[in-house]
């Protein structure tokens, strides 16, 4: 079923015109535009993750009453509306791994900023020279 707010009636019959496929809100666009702002060259498999940090960033440093499920959605969400409305094409056909990838790297990305994943483990030597 279509989304009322997005559906034209058409005035010489009952057929229903589906103008936005994707639902939108506010803080969706908000960030989208940011990225589009923040890389205006698009989206492509180099910078995936630069922009993905970007979005965690901006979403830290605002006061916005989201869990962090929403936040994921968010992210993802602004991401592909991003990705839909750049020459970004090649990444099209990676939508389903976008939705799928994004929020295992996010929660691992703040794994990593609590320290229950370390990436660099330093080595403790022992005393008598031995390794």
């Amino acid at each position: 079923m279509a989304d009322p707010e997005n559906e034209i009636l058409s005035s010489k019959s009952d057929i229903k015109l589906v103008m936005n496929p994707h639902k939108t809100s506010t803080e969706m666009i908000e960030l989208k535009n940011l990225i589009l702002h923040g890389f205006p060259a698009g989206i492509d498999h180099n910078n995936l993750m630069e922009v993905l940090i970007y979005c965690i960033k901006h979403l830290a440093s605002i006061n916005k009453n989201l869990t962090g499920q929403q936040k994921k959605k968010l992210i993802i969400d602004s991401i592909l509306l991003a990705i839909d409305e750049t020459d970004s094409s090649s990444l099209e056909q990676f939508e389903p791994l976008i939705k799928i990838m994004i929020p295992n790297v996010i929660d691992n990305l703040i794994d990593v900023e609590k320290g229950k994943i370390k990436l660099n483990k330093k080595i403790k030597h022992l005393c008598c020279g031995c390794f």
